[in-house]
């Protein structure tokens, strides 16, 4: 009786060891789901965000350009601020902010990138560049906002921002991310597919502390950003400055044609806005501004109102 229990405890000590082993070698050896996940934690991926296409006017003067713009990424796991007021005074937020994008961050990883602060104007950056090397943690990536050199065609060329979740879910051509910004408006969202370009990607390294350690592979599975086509309207920008300054401080429309060809030389709805409004990291602030003006500056009246 003993020598019969002593064999089938024997034999269930065989099969199990057996399963496991089998298991084991099924996970480690024949599968690739380890090496993969491996992988993604010593590899980092590295979005190469192109460049928009411009807009020029019909003597190829600039009418809509690119600005620098940085977003700043932290990874929880990296962090180390001894000064957390010295911080938080130098890119102008509160510690409950702090606090809450930190928070943000650790629920998104505590050992990829999130953003931190994003579109950072090029002055502000300026200002802050040298002391973030004392913030472990923290890097900064470029991107580039729309800048608008003379402020006018606001209502006609529209404007950027990031994509909604519902813009995201009607995205048929899983081109756009979370993140992404997208033409709203007016011919920034009309010619949206020709001015986004094509994002691209770099590979780094990095070590089991998150700290970069170079090129993945010297780079072979680096692809570089296609930037975007540019855009020449036929608005001639003089004739336009003129218009808009007739129709300054009135409500209304201005439509100037070229008579042989039809191309539009002009095209003014009053009241407007300055297009620099809604370019940067004021575009909330701003867009609630400009939406609950009675006078409706983004009602494009040329194209919208009944005459």
């Amino acid at each position: 009786m003993f020598d019969s229990r002593k064999y089938t405890l024997q034999a269930i000590f065989i099969v199990t060891g057996f399963i496991f082993l089998s298991r084991l070698f099924a996970l480690q050896v024949l599968s690739k789901e380890y090496g993969k996940a491996a992988e993604n934690n010593i590899i980092m991926e590295i979005i190469e965000y192109p460049y928009r296409g411009l807009f020029f006017d019909r003597n190829k003067e600039f009418i809509v350009v690119n600005e620098p713009d940085y977003d700043l990424y932290v990874i929880p796991k990296n962090v180390h601020v001894s000064d957390t007021l010295a911080f938080c005074k130098l890119l102008r937020i509160s510690r409950e902010d702090f606090d809450e994008k930190m928070n943000k961050a650790k629920k998104h990883s505590y050992v990829l990138p999130s953003i931190f602060s994003k579109q950072i104007g090029r002055l502000d950056y300026a200002k802050i560049q040298d002391h973030l090397v004392d913030y472990e943690g923290f890097e900064i990536r470029a991107r580039t906002i729309r800048s608008y050199p003379d402020s006018i065609v606001a209502n006609a060329l529209g404007y950027i921002a990031e994509i909604s979740p519902q813009q995201l879910r009607r995205d048929t051509s899983n081109y756009y991310q979370q993140g992404d910004y997208i033409g709203k408006s007016g011919l920034e969202s009309y010619y949206e597919s020709y001015l986004r370009g094509k994002r691209g990607k770099s590979f780094k390294k990095r070590n089991v502390r998150g700290i970069e350690q170079g090129a993945f592979r010297d780079g072979d599975y680096d692809t570089l950003s296609i930037p975007g086509l540019s855009l020449t309207t036929t608005i001639d920008i003089s004739l336009q400055e003129y218009a808009e300054k007739l129709m300054s401080g009135k409500s209304g429309s201005v439509v100037v044609l070229e008579p042989a060809s039809g191309e539009i030389l002009s095209i003014v709805s009053a009241p407007t806005y300055n297009p620099s409004m809604l370019a940067g990291r004021n575009y909330s602030r701003n867009f609630e501004k400009i939406s609950k003006d009675t006078l409706k500056p983004l009602f494009n009246r040329p194209l919208m109102a009944s005459y």
